[in-house]
This record gives C-alpha cells, structure tokens and sequence, in this order.
C-alpha cells in the first residue's frame, strides 16, 4: 500500500504494530507512540490528510513531522509514559534529535527511526530522508571543518605536526584553544572554548582523522560538547587566526601560534 495521506500512514504504523515484529529494539514502542501522537492530531485537525486532492503528500514531509511528534513525546506531559518504557526497554533516556552533542544515543535513534520508517513506508528513500533531516546540523560541522582542512590543516598546519617530535601540540586563536594529538596512528584536533569563556565548564567539538592520510579527508567527528554555532565559531576563529601564506612572516607566526605541548591527551 502506498503512502500518501496522513490516514494511510497511520494505518501503516497500525499494521506494523499488529505483526509484533521489531527489527530495533524500540521498534514497536516507538510506534505505539507514533500512533497515538498522529491519531490524535488528525482527530483535533491539527496535521491535515493530505492528499491527491490537495496535490500534496504527507510522506514529503514525514521528517519534519517526526521531529514535531518526538520532540512532543521526549518533553510533554503526554509523553511521560513513553519517557519511562523508552528508559526501561532500552537502557537509556530518550534522545533530544536536534542536540548534536546527543552522541551515540542519539545516533542510534535516528538509525532506528529511519530503518522504521523505510519498514513502514515501504521505500528506501524514506530512511534516507530521515537521516538527512536528522543530521542536517552533523553535515554543517563537516562543511566546516573541511573548509578548516583547506585553509588551514593543508596550509602549513599538516607540516607543522608532522615535523613536531611531541605527540601532543596546542594553540590559542582567539578565544579558541586548538589541541592536537597523535596515537596510534590517529590524529584529533580538538577545539575547545576554555572554562570562563562561554561558561564555567569547557566546551569543545573533536575530529578524528588518520595519520598518514594526507588530504584530510577521512576526518570525521569523534565527540561533540557544544551546540552547533558555538562549534562552528571556534572552528571559524583557527581558520581566521591562521597565518596566511600570503604573509612573509606566516612561518615564524605558525611556529609560534601552534607549539608541543606533552600535557595534550586524547579527547
């Protein structure tokens, strides 16, 4: 059957529910609750059925709805039983999807959601879709930082590492402190607000890329504790500060902006 109403969608989660079958754990949960919030907001007439009549269609904006109707069951009163089953059917805290700092918890949710929703829609392209939407802000992070990769990594700071005999290095640019590390054949570049800055505690966005790949394009992001316009700020401070080529001083201010520094460590 195909989906194109809101009706039929629902209907989809109804059929889906009744077989008893999950491929995630919290497959089945999350459609009961996926069935009440979207019943109930047909029934007040505060989601339309779309339809041909209307020549539109509710899978085109399925991701947009899901992330009302979850943000709706992870915060309201109605939702608190579904907080609760969440919590003791999988072992965790139901995931705030628009917190990039979520880390896996909040990976693995939006795996589950789009994995059901391609069970429910009945077409790949609804699990993309989903994903897409959900991380949307990761995608940002990674734009940025290959912009940092071009402008900076690539211009003299790739070098700079390489040539260091300390597996750890740091700098200040800005308000931002950028810190390197090297192990195991991996490299993190971590860059962090200092306590006081923003607030009391650090806040910091960390990318993981290996060693001896030089074009720096299989970094990706390790760990987020930050929001999202706070990570790209520091990310666009080390780009600013950085000693462009086009400076007859850019070696000397390099070496002296990035420097070893054996106290850096993972993370």
């Amino acid at each position: 059957m195909q989906v194109h109403t809101t009706s039929q969608f629902i209907s989809s989660l109804r059929r889906f529910f009744a077989r008893g079958e999950q491929k995630w754990k919290g497959d089945l949960l999350i459609t009961q609750a996926l069935i009440a919030y979207f019943t109930r907001g047909l029934k007040n007439k505060e989601i339309p059925d779309y339809g041909p009549e209307t020549g539109l269609s509710f899978t085109a904006y399925l991701a947009k709805y899901l992330d009302d109707a979850w943000e709706y069951l992870r915060t309201s009163k109605d939702g608190t039983w579904f907080r609760q089953d969440f919590e003791k059917e999988l072992g965790r805290e139901v995931p705030d999807l628009n917190d990039i700092s979520g880390g896996v918890d909040r990976t693995l949710t939006i795996a589950n959601l789009g994995s059901l929703m391609q069970t429910i829609i009945g077409t790949e392209w609804a699990k993309q879709w989903v994903e897409k939407y959900f991380f949307a802000q990761d995608q940002v992070l990674a734009l940025h930082f290959q912009k940092f990769v071009r402008q900076v990594y690539n211009d003299g700071m790739r070098e700079q590492i390489d040539a260091s005999k300390s597996s750890g290095m740091s700098g200040t640019f800005g308000k931002v402190e950028l810190r390197t590390f090297i192990t195991a054949g991996r490299i993190m570049m971590t860059f962090a607000f200092r306590p006081g800055v923003l607030q009391a505690t650090e806040e910091s966005i960390t990318f993981i890329g290996e060693e001896d790949e030089k074009p720096g394009k299989r970094f990706g992001i390790q760990s987020v504790h930050t929001n999202l316009v706070n990570a790209i700020q520091m990310i666009d401070a080390v780009i600013h500060h950085w000693p462009k080529s086009s400076d007859p001083e850019h070696d000397y201010k390099r070496k002296e902006l990035l420097t070893d520094n054996s106290n850096v460590c993972v993370g």
